[in-house]
């Protein structure tokens, strides 16, 4: 199976939202949790996960990626330990396993119900 590993987001992020990520919300459509990284974000919503990937020197080139729940093969939960800086969320897609890392005390296990909740 291929890892893709999307990065490191440390940071609760909500209500701070880059506004592109307005411009691909549906209809009823809202975000539930969000978490920055250095440039970077990532927003979970009710029906997917949108990553946000700043690009370049400046940062203005962006790459968005959409993770559609029903699309999910199956996912996992990591939380963080005593000594562990990060938990993590996988996601398998197809053949393909898409990780993302979060900071230190962020409910993962929140975001495990939401992904379970929306399949």
């Amino acid at each position: 199976m291929e890892v893709v590993k999307l990065g490191f987001f440390g940071y609760e992020n909500k209500g701070k939202e880059n506004q592109a990520f307005t411009e691909f919300l549906g209809e009823n459509e809202e975000i539930v949790y969000s978490f920055k990284g250095i440039r970077d974000e990532v927003v979970f919503t009710h029906k997917r996960v949108i990553m946000m990937n700043s690009q370049g020197i400046t940062g203005k080139k962006k790459e968005f990626r959409f993770f559609h729940y029903n699309k999910i093969n199956s996912y996992a939960i990591e939380n963080s330990g005593t000594f562990d800086l990060d938990s993590e969320v996988k996601l398998v897609i197809g053949s393909v396993q898409h990780e993302f890392q979060l900071g230190k005390g962020i409910d993962v296990m929140a975001i495990g119900r939401l992904i379970s909740d929306s399949m």
